[in-house]
């Protein structure tokens, strides 16, 4: 009895400290997040989230105009714009956390007045240390993205500066395309 013990306890020991959150792990949220195109390719070719063909395609749609997404964090502050250096960032502020997730409401409409409580809501989750996901909480597709840190070189400036960005996205929904027979 005694043994068994010890192996549970070792066991729970283990897996708390292999479950990472905001609140007691070393994820960061401060710097600037871009879609991690291996990660999400690896992540999605291994779960096999979509139950058939029609599935995946309507993912692979939907995420296809958002390989220039950027996410800028700053505090209790998101920031969601495109790269390179769009200065048109909506800016999303944190409502809640609780454990490895965080929820941040658009801080302002188009016109700049208040949103109310309702406000489009982006969910930020912590995978590990180097992994989050980010989605809006009234579409799911986003939640097959997995996010990473990144340095962005302040010399890019034009779209052409961040061409092997682009084409690694563009080769990831290639890939998983192939996975679930869906030609090029």
């Amino acid at each position: 009895m005694k043994k068994f013990m010890v192996i549970a306890t070792l066991v729970v020991t283990m897996c708390f400290f292999q479950v990472t959150s905001f609140a007691n792990g070393p994820v960061i949220l401060n710097g600037t997040w871009i879609i991690d195109t291996k990660a999400t390719e690896k992540f999605v070719l291994s779960t096999h989230p979509f139950k058939d063909e029609n599935s995946a395609n309507s993912f692979l749609h939907h995420i296809s105009f958002l390989g220039s997404l950027i996410f800028d964090f700053d505090g209790d502050k998101l920031f969601l714009g495109t790269f390179p250096g769009d200065e048109r960032k909506r800016e999303y502020l944190l409502v809640s956390h609780n454990g490895s997730e965080k929820k941040y409401n658009s801080k302002n409409t188009q016109d700049g007045s208040k949103v109310s409580e309702t406000s489009e809501t982006l969910i930020v989750t912590a995978l590990n240390k180097e992994n989050i996901t980010i989605y809006f909480s009234n579409s799911t597709e986003m939640q097959y993205l997995l996010w990473r840190c990144v340095n962005l070189d302040p010399n890019k400036k034009t779209p052409n500066d961040f061409k092997p960005e682009f084409d690694a996205f563009i080769e990831m929904i290639r890939n998983i395309g192939k996975a679930y027979n869906r030609p090029n």
